[in-house]
């Protein structure tokens, strides 16, 4: 197997565990309280680079949002192809897709500033990351009308939520960099 092809295999793999950790998140009303996806996010930029990462944070989150049942609905309203097209942009695509990305752009920021150990790059980029994810899917809610009361109501669990999951990212996502570069199961495919 040449090397691209393995490289689009990783991709698919990582693609698909990103996926399905993001829908089997467990979400409490407004919070997605468990969602460990950003973990292979991360793993996906560290061993693929930035660019594929990026592009397996769009497709895991676009592979969530056809799974959500509101999603469908506003599929069936438009008449037109051009309609169907501005739906998909407008619902499926937003800053939270922007939110997911940023992840598998974390990992390849990390390996790509060649910090010595993952560790201290994990320490710095994971709560960086985290940050301008709240602040970014918070934007969002803003531009969808949420309420401001409901919005600012729920943002102190949203910042705890974020506080609990980076320990867990930090910690899992070095464990895991160590275990496969020490075993070399997964090469390094970083372009």
């Amino acid at each position: 197997m040449n090397n691209r092809t393995r490289h689009m295999a990783m991709a698919s793999i990582f693609s698909a565990l990103s996926i399905v950790l993001k829908i089997l998140s467990v979400n409490l009303t407004t919070i997605r309280l468990l969602n460990f996806s950003p973990i292979t996010l991360i793993l996906a930029g560290y061993f693929l680079g930035p660019y594929y990462g990026l592009l397996i944070g769009f497709l895991t989150d676009t592979a969530y949002s056809l799974t959500l049942p509101a999603n469908w609905v506003m599929f069936s309203q438009p008449k037109t192809i051009a309609g169907i097209i501005f739906t998909a942009i407008t619902t499926l695509w937003n800053l939270f897709t922007v939110s997911t990305m940023l992840w598998g752009l974390c990992g390849g920021l990390i390996k790509k500033f060649n910090f010595r150990r993952p560790l201290l790059g994990l320490l710095i980029v994971v709560p960086l990351i985290a940050i301008i994810e709240t602040t970014i899917n918070t934007l969002q809610m803003i531009l969808w009308n949420y309420e401001m009361g409901v919005i600012l109501t729920k943002l102190p669990e949203r910042i705890l939520n974020m506080i609990l999951r980076i320990p867990i990212f930090v910690v899992t996502c070095n464990e895991l960099i160590y275990r496969l570069e020490k075993t070399n199961l997964i090469e390094s495919y970083y372009l």
